[in-house]
């Protein structure tokens, strides 16, 4: 009879350890359930936040880009309004004292109203400086003739006697150059150069306008919006244009063993980008997206139609490629 008893007892205490391990293994799926939803949900949450983040960065680099693209429809505007005077004309035809004084105010008349721009110039056919016009600081002054330079040596003045009648060129983004030195404080510049003839189709000599580029360079920190974030543009050999610090800037220009490149700065994004025209890619620290940008939309010619002014904007195949950096952090 004891043996029952205790049979029954010991039945029972078995049942309620296996309802036990039934109640605790029905909690840890309800538990892992609930944890792998949630965990889930929460990646899912992330990878579209990250989507977001993508998309919001193809959308600044591309108000960037068009930005490019006014400057380049301003350029070429304003070099029709300077290369189409009737004082430039005379001057081409008769480079007397008199039409070169009428010249003279006609550019420096274009030049006050124009605060973009850091001087225009006629340079002859020689690469001799003829007329020079400086601005700074609101305030424009006639460069006296001793004080005119030889620029014959400079690659734009060159590249523009390659020119065909009606293009315009375009140059890299730089730093100004005054009597064979870098100017300082640096002083970015894009110019355009345009070849000027008389009526019987003999080459003058060059017309050319310096564009401020700091301003613009200034307001690529303009379109960040959040603590973290940065913008940066690289040539195409992955110099700075606008690096991580001014001292990372221009090395292509000044001191290269002190100034790095995007290679030396972060090798791997560098590899990643350098090839394309757009990218993304997403390191341990965050999120970096590329596009390159020109003054053309036509890689094959790199020119620029203008049909309402008959001209072409043309840049060299060399260095011409600019691409426009942004970085989100994690």
């Amino acid at each position: 009879m004891m043996d029952g008893i205790f049979s029954k007892i010991k039945k029972g205490i078995a049942e309620e350890r296996f309802l036990a391990i039934l109640v605790l293994i029905g909690v840890t799926l309800v538990m892992g359930t609930s944890l792998y939803v949630s965990r889930y949900f929460l990646l899912r949450r992330e990878a579209i936040e990250i989507e977001q983040f993508k998309h919001r960065e193809v959308a600044r680099l591309e108000i960037i880009s068009e930005s490019v693209n006014k400057i380049a429809d301003t350029l070429v505007s304003d070099m029709f309004y300077t290369s189409s005077t009737l004082e430039l004309k005379n001057f081409a035809n008769d480079p007397s004292e008199e039409n070169k004084a009428a010249l003279t105010k006609t550019l420096l008349t274009f030049l006050k109203t124009k605060n973009s721009y850091d001087k225009v110039r006629f340079i002859d056919a020689t690469g001799k400086e003829v007329i020079r016009i400086n601005s700074a600081s609101g305030l424009t002054a006639v460069t006296a003739e001793e004080d005119l330079q030889d620029k014959s040596d400079r690659y734009y003045f060159s590249e523009s006697l390659k020119l065909e009648m009606g293009e315009l060129y375009a140059s890299p983004l730089d730093l100004n150059v005054e009597d064979n030195r870098i100017e300082e404080p640096y002083k970015p510049i894009i110019r355009l150069a345009t070849r000027v003839y008389n009526d019987d189709n003999e080459l003058q000599g060059i017309l050319v306008l310096s564009y401020l580029a700091e301003g613009f360079l200034e307001k690529l920190d303009g379109t960040l919006t959040n603590p973290g974030e940065q913008i940066f543009m690289i040539n195409e050999n992955g110099y700075w244009l606008k690096g991580p610090s001014p001292e990372h800037e221009w090395g292509f220009m000044v001191n290269t063993t002190s100034k790095p490149t995007l290679a030396d700065w972060n090798s791997q994004l560098w590899e990643d980008i350098q090839d394309t025209t757009f990218n993304q890619v997403h390191y341990n620290d965050g999120l970096y997206t590329s596009l390159a940008v020109t003054l053309s939309d036509d890689a094959e010619t790199n020119i620029i139609e203008n049909k309402e002014f008959n001209l072409s904007l043309r840049q060299p195949r060399a260095g011409e490629k600019r691409t426009v950096i942004s970085f989100v952090p994690n």
